[in-house]
């Protein structure tokens, strides 16, 4: 069986809770998400996702509508700030008068330019969890000689 790449009212149905979309009556109520917000993040998300990755349909699927929400999430928070929006770097600490917050990134994440901008929101994380273990390959050896030829 072939995986074939969700579409829209899948990532409605995951995402039923998660994210304003608009009313049906109102479809470009502009206010909330709408059909176009979803259809760019899941552009975003299939021109870089790996369909070669090795899971199985169901968590193919899964992967990639957290992919679709991490683009969505973070395409919001833009246009939230439009063209006064700039670039942020990932924080290990915070502090606002005497209260202070800290947290790490395992170094090996925080180090792949690739996997580090996944920590940005919850679904990259989500993302993240589901997609690591398929990144991590395994290693064998096997017991032989070697030929020059």
């Amino acid at each position: 069986m072939s995986w074939s790449q969700p579409g829209l009212n899948d990532f409605k149905t995951r995402f039923v809770r998660d994210f304003p979309y608009a009313p049906k009556n109102d479809a470009g109520n502009l206010d909330y998400v709408i059909d176009g917000d979803i259809n760019s993040a899941m552009a975003q998300a299939g021109a870089s996702f790996n369909t070669a990755i090795g899971a199985e349909d169901l968590a193919m699927t899964e992967m990639f509508l957290l992919l679709s929400a991490f683009y969505l999430t973070e395409s919001l928070k833009l246009a939230q700030k439009g063209i006064n929006s700039q670039a942020q770097f990932l924080a290990q600490s915070k502090s606002v008068g005497g209260v202070s917050v800290s947290f790490q990134i395992p170094e090996w994440i925080s180090r792949d330019p690739q996997l580090a901008k996944y920590t940005s929101n919850g679904y990259g994380k989500m993302y993240l969890d589901m997609a690591i273990p398929f990144l991590v390959g395994g290693a064998a050896t096997v017991a032989g000689g070697t030929t020059n030829a």
